[in-house]
């Protein structure tokens, strides 16, 4: 196979995988493991499927070196997140070449790195390339909604640990130039879920003490907190250092529930804001969550009750000048 064929069957290669509906929340896995499985196949991979949690299951095809180093890890997610198929110009899972580009959900995020991982082992093969250390491509179910049931799983698997994994790439940003950015740093996912209760009644009356008035106060320092993330990211762009978007903390209302009927005040507003907390962030930002809960008003602490959720785990950044 010559490179434009090689480069042909990429193409190909993508397309068929986005056109498999991985889609949160109900992903079409099964779909997923046929295709791997056959990609596994068709490049000489060993191919296994790991149950990792209630009906979930993860792919490893691996590339055996003789050498009994620590392996390399290649991960990637198979899930996508949902999509509002009325603001698309073309189906999402079409996998339309236009212009040059490839559209569909999951293009960058992230089945364009799968495609890759495995797109770049066909090409060292072809050249009879012989990998001095044992390569996993791991590719696991629910990233988008946490992995509760994926890689958290996988992590305490006996399977994992025989994999000796010494070296692990993941996720980064897609760049739509030949450059590849490295990342030395993440920020830590900070799911905060706000239960708000209050005194209910009919609409026509003016109540104390309601679920709005919380939820109003909750909404407010939450983004005056981003507000100032914003600013403090715009001001530093015409510094000598300016900061990265990884630099800031992001803090975004993603959901709010609340209310059975138009004219009934109600008991309780749900709010979920989904944060990502800038390394060396997390204990200014846990003060700031401590604070805000205190300040608000209420009765007694039932009306307020907060949980946590996705990880809030300390992330290092490496330093780069002694990786």
């Amino acid at each position: 196979m010559n490179v434009e064929r090689e480069n042909q069957v990429a193409i190909e290669r993508f397309v068929q995988y986005i056109q498999i509906k991985t889609v949160q929340p109900k992903p079409d896995y099964q779909s997923a493991f046929e295709f791997l499985k056959n990609y596994a196949e068709e490049l000489d991979l060993e191919y296994t499927l790991v149950t990792t949690g209630e009906d979930r299951q993860a792919a490893v095809l691996t590339w055996s070196s003789s050498s009994d180093a620590e392996s390399i890890l290649l991960l990637s997610h198979i899930d996508v997140v949902p999509v509002f198929e009325e603001c698309w110009s073309v189906s999402p899972f079409s996998g339309e070449i236009r212009d040059g580009k490839i559209y569909g959900r999951g293009t960058q995020d992230m089945k364009c790195v799968g495609i890759q991982y495995l797109e770049a082992i066909r090409r060292l093969k072809r050249v009879q390339y012989e990998p001095k250390r044992t390569i996993h491509c791991l590719f696991v179910p629910d990233e988008e909604i946490g992995g509760a049931e994926g890689m958290k799983k996988f992590v305490q698997l006996d399977q994992f640990k025989a994999m000796n994994v010494g070296f692990a790439l993941d996720e980064g940003l897609a760049n739509e130039t030949d450059v590849y950015q490295v990342y030395y740093g993440n920020r830590g996912a900070l799911g905060v879920d706000f239960v708000l209760k209050g005194n209910t009644g009919h609409g026509s009356r003016l109540i104390q003490n309601t679920a709005g008035e919380k939820a109003q106060f909750v909404i407010n320092e939450m983004l005056d907190y981003r507000t100032r993330e914003q600013q403090r990211f715009e001001q530093s762009q015409t510094s000598d250092h300016p900061l990265q978007l990884g630099n800031i903390t992001t803090v975004n209302l993603t959901k709010m529930s609340g209310g059975v009927q138009v004219n009934v005040v109600p008991d309780q507003y749900r709010l979920f804001f989904d944060c990502r907390i800038r390394p060396g962030g997390e204990g200014e930002f846990e003060e700031f969550l401590i604070d805000l809960i205190r300040r608000i008003r209420k009765e007694n602490d039932q009306e307020v009750q907060v949980e946590y959720l996705t990880t809030r785990a300390i992330n290092r950044v490496t330093d780069i000048n002694q990786p």
